[in-house]
């Protein structure tokens, strides 16, 4: 899958919410997006970042509609639930999430497909995560992101290639300010490529601004993501 990630780069305003999933679900090579709703803590010293919880149906609704798949970006199990009732189509987990086994053992329980961000692991962390997930049910897609450093030069997409050797499933999630390093991630044939977007005609910071992808850009960039895909 393709999966744009709008995260908190909406800023709490509804009308750049839907001008976001509106704009994504045009572009055909597109499969999805997701929104992030960060733990508890983050929500009350951040208020003006989130919509009420009932708001993120109505955009469930838009992206289905269209045909794309809707997720959403958690790190902790209160939410669940809710989510559950909406009828997201996939989870990923971002942060500390990664180290909370009964998080991960509830997501892998709703049979949605579960894309668990490893930037904060090290190795070692990495097989025991592994390790964990071998013994509990669940789809779950270990999604590589470089967290050294944003330069396109340092990207070591081979530790892909890594990964695949302890865990089948391996997706890729840009923290690169460079767009086209999806073309090169592409040739490792990731299961999942995960991209932050943002509204580049607003001259504000977002939350994930450096990596992330302006909307005017996205479909050429996956039209190329696409060709460089099938000459392999």
């Amino acid at each position: 899958m393709n999966i744009a990630e709008i995260g908190l780069n909406h800023l709490g305003d509804h009308k750049l919410a839907e001008k976001y999933v509106r704009e994504l679900c045009l572009i055909e090579e597109l499969d999805g997006m997701t929104f992030q709703v960060r733990e508890k803590e983050h929500r009350e010293k951040k208020p003006e970042l989130y919509f009420d919880f009932s708001y993120y149906e109505g955009l469930y609704k838009l992206v289905e509609d269209s045909g794309k798949s809707f997720g959403v970006a958690i790190s902790d199990g209160e939410l669940i639930s809710f989510f559950e009732s909406v009828g997201v189509h996939f989870y990923k987990v971002i942060r500390d999430g990664v180290f909370k086994q009964s998080f991960l053992e509830s997501l892998g329980k709703t049979g949605k497909k579960i894309l668990i961000s490893v930037g904060l692991c090290d190795h070692e962390q990495l097989l025991e995560l592994v390790e964990f997930l071998t013994c509990i049910e669940g789809d779950f897609v270990l999604i590589y992101t470089n967290r050294k450093s944003v330069e396109l030069k340092n990207l070591d997409v081979t530790y892909m290639d890594k990964m695949k050797k302890h865990w089948d499933k391996v997706g890729y999630g840009s923290h690169c300010e460079d767009p086209s390093n999806l073309i090169l991630v592409s040739s490792h044939s990731p299961s999942d490529i995960l991209f932050y977007v943002k509204d580049d005609e607003l001259d504000v910071e977002f939350p994930d601004n450096v990596w992330a992808i302006g909307l005017s850009q996205v479909a050429s960039i996956l039209k190329a993501v696409k060709k460089e895909e099938s000459l392999k």
